[in-house]
Parts: C-alpha cells; sequence; structure tokens
C-alpha cells in the first residue's frame, strides 16, 4: 500500500490537492492515537484502502489477473528496483530474494480464502500457506534491511522534500508512474518501478 501512496504524491506533487493531502499525512503520522480519537475519519480511510486494493480496477488492473507467477514478478522485481544499483548484494536483497516465492504464495492463499468464502479452500492450500508464512517469519529481515531507518524517513517526509525529488527526477518519477499505472501490461518492470519510487522519495534500500 506504502507504494500506492508513494505514486499518488508523485502525481500531486505539481498540484494545488497538495497541501490537503499533506495535512492528511500528518495527520496519519500520528499513529494509532489519531484513530482512536477520530474513528469515523480512520474507518473511512481504512475503506478507501480496502476498496482500492480489492478493485484494483482504480489502477487499471484486476486482481484476477495477479496469480502466483505475476506476483512473484512483480517481488522480483521490486527486489530490483529497492537495490541501490542492479549489481548490489547485501543480506536484505538476500532476505527478499528467499522470501519473494513465499510472500507470492501467501498472497495467492490470501486471495484463494476471500474468493472462496463459501467454499474453503484445499487442506493443501492451508498447508502451503502456513509453510510459508514460517518460512517468511524466520527470514531476518529486522536486523537485515534497517526498517528503523525507513520509519525514520517516512515520519521526516515534508512538502519540500517531496517537491525538490519531484523536480530533480521529474521525468524518471512520470515515468515509473505511468508504470505502475499501467501494472498488469508487465509485472516484473512494475515492480522495478514501485521500487525504485520507493528509493527515490523515501531514501531507502536494500
Amino acid at each position: 500500500m506504502k507504494a500506492v501512496l508513494i505514486c499518488l504524491v508523485a502525481g500531486l506533487a505539481a498540484s494545488s490537492a497538495l497541501p490537503g493531502f499533506y495535512s492528511g499525512l500528518e495527520e496519519g503520522k500520528q499513529g494509532p492515537w489519531f484513530c482512536l480519537q477520530h474513528p469515523e475519519k480512520c474507518g473511512e480511510t481504512l475503506g478507501q484502502l480496502w476498496q482500492l486494493a480489492t478493485h484494483s480496477t482504480l489502477l487499471g488492473l484486476d486482481t484476477n489477473v495477479w496469480s502466483f507467477a505475476s506476483v512473484q514478478s512483480f517481488l522480483q522485481g521490486l527486489t530490483t528496483g529497492l537495490r541501490q544499483t542492479n549489481l548490489t548484494t547485501s543480506a536484505c536483497v538476500a532476505d527478499f530474494q528467499q522470501g519473494n516465492y513465499d510472500l507470492a504464495m501467501l498472497y495467492e492463499t490470501f486471495w484463494t480464502m476471500v474468493n472462496n468464502y463459501y467454499n474453503p479452500i484445499g487442506l493443501d492450500g492451508v498447508v502451503n500457506g502456513v509453510c510459508a508464512a514460517t518460512y517468511l517469519w524466520a527470514l531476518p529481515f529486522v536486523q537485515d534491511c534497517h526498517f528503523n531507518v525507513l520509519l525514520g524517513n517516512i515520519q521526516n517526509i515534508s512538502i519540500e522534500i517531496i517537491q525538490q525529488i519531484y523536480l530533480q527526477y521529474m521525468c524518471r518519477i512520470n515515468t515509473a508512474v505511468a508504470n505502475v499505472l499501467r501494472c498488469d501490461l508487465d509485472f516484473g518492470y512494475c515492480g522495478y518501478n514501485v521500487g525504485f519510487l520507493v528509493k527515490t522519495f523515501l531514501n531507502w534500500s536494500i
């Protein structure tokens, strides 16, 4: 979901809607206490995110297209896009590469369960999902990938930083956003561009 938000930020960077978007971002960064104080607003936001996640035609996508193979291709592209360079190797890159298969398996298991609510998936599907979750849990992502840096960058992002980055990399950012909005044409390249946007706006790589 963060990747989608980054794409929206890029698209809004030069528009008059950005001040309102940024004030909403500041509210969201207040964490769970904001939700407790404004439950109706928090619920509305969660509902909109759920609508976006489950009705991807808003982005020109069809959730039925996202098979195991397409999700794995997207994740492989994302891993490459998040690297400092195309040749970067690190413990975090290795974690991503090892986890891509299992994350794709979890995705497929989850949507099989959602789409077959009245016709539960078979035992093999449950076993595959549990095994994938177990393998993912065993990977040392937190230790290897410096997510504390990513979290700090998210908390410290400002309208000035967004505008400066957008103006500096305008052509590449616009191209990346366009490719993300046509994700179903090439899942691997789509993932790569999502990784590029995250790396560019949040100054975090693997």
